[in-house]
C-alpha cells in the first residue's frame, strides 16, 4: 500500500498546477483517428503493426457533447499500420440505445522537425439510420515546450454538415512508476458549422486525466476520467446545443498490439 500511494501521489507533487491535456480522454473516444494525434515513424522503424482494442464510455461524447444523453457506448478497433501510413476500422453500439455506428480511415503521418502531424479521410456510417458521412481531417503536435508540455491541435471537415471542428489541446505525460503512465490536461473545442444545427465559435472547454498500464509485453489497459464544460450554450436558439452541457463521463478499453 505504501508503494500504490507513492505512485499516485507523485504525480500531483510534481506538476500541481501545470495545464496539461491528454489526447487519450479527450479524443479517442470519437470514432477514427482523425480526431486524435498520430505518432510519425521514421524511415528506420519501417514496419507492419496491428493493434485490436475493445472499450467502453460511460457516455458517447464528440464535441462537447453528449450524444446518446446519458447513455454508454462499447467500441471496438482495428488498426494496420506500416511506416507512416495507418488504416482502421471502428465499430460502437449502445448497450441501452438503439445506435451503432462504424467508421473506416486512412491516415499519413508526419513529422516537420520537432512537429508531428497527420492528415486523413474518414468515412462514417450509420446503420441505424441509412446514413453515411466523409470527412478530411489533419492535426499537428508540438512537445518542445518547457515542463514537458505538448500542445496540439486537429481540425475535420464533414462534407455532409459542410463545416467544420477544430480542438486545441494541452498536455503532459509523466511516469511515477513503472508500471504506470499518467496523463492530465485540457482541451478547447470550436464549431464553424460541423454541428450543424449547433451555434458558431468557441464550443466547450474539458479537463481530463488518463491513466495506462502495460498488461505484458502486447497488451496494455487505459482508463479515464473527464468533465466537460459547456460554452455557450444555446438550446432554445440552436437546436443541437440541447445536448451541449456540463457532465461528468468516464471510459475504459484494453489493447493488443502484434
Amino acid at each position: 500500500m505504501r508503494y500504490l500511494a507513492s505512485c499516485f501521489l507523485l504525480p500531483l507533487a510534481t506538476t500541481y498546477g501545470a495545464l496539461a491535456t491528454g489526447d487519450s480522454p479527450l479524443g479517442h473516444h470519437h470514432p477514427g483517428p482523425i480526431h486524435g494525434h498520430y505518432t510519425h515513424q521514421s524511415s528506420t522503424e519501417s514496419r507492419y503493426e496491428a493493434t485490436i482494442s475493445l472499450g467502453y464510455d460511460s457516455r458517447y461524447v464528440t464535441e462537447g457533447r453528449d450524444n446518446l444523453d446519458g447513455d454508454p457506448l462499447l467500441h471496438g478497433t482495428l488498426e494496420l499500420s506500416f511506416h507512416d501510413f495507418l488504416v482502421g476500422a471502428w465499430y460502437a453500439q449502445s448497450p441501452t440505445n438503439s445506435y451503432d455506428e462504424f467508421n473506416l480511415w486512412l491516415e499519413y503521418g508526419f513529422a516537420l522537425g520537432d512537429v508531428e502531424g497527420y492528415v486523413g479521410v474518414n468515412h462514417l456510417r450509420f446503420p441505424d439510420d441509412n446514413e453515411h458521412d466523409n470527412e478530411v481531417g489533419f492535426g499537428l503536435s508540438y512537445g518542445e515546450l518547457p515542463w514537458g508540455l505538448v500542445v496540439g491541435v486537429d481540425a475535420y471537415y464533414s462534407f455532409g454538415a459542410d463545416g467544420f471542428f477544430a480542438e486545441a489541446a494541452l498536455s503532459r505525460e509523466f511516469r511515477p512508476c513503472d508500471w504506470l503512465t499518467l496523463e492530465p490536461g485540457i482541451v478547447f473545442g470550436w464549431n464553424e458549422g460541423y454541428v450543424s444545427s449547433g451555434h458558431r465559435g468557441a464550443n466547450h472547454l474539458a479537463a481530463a486525466i488518463s491513466a495506462i498500464i502495460p498488461l505484458g509485453e502486447i497488451a496494455e489497459l487505459s482508463a479515464y476520467l473527464s468533465y466537460n464544460f459547456a460554452v455557450n450554450s444555446s438550446p432554445l436558439q440552436s437546436p443541437d446545443d440541447d445536448l451541449l452541457k456540463d457532465f461528468f463521463y468516464g471510459g475504459a478499453a484494453v489493447s493488443f498490439t502484434f
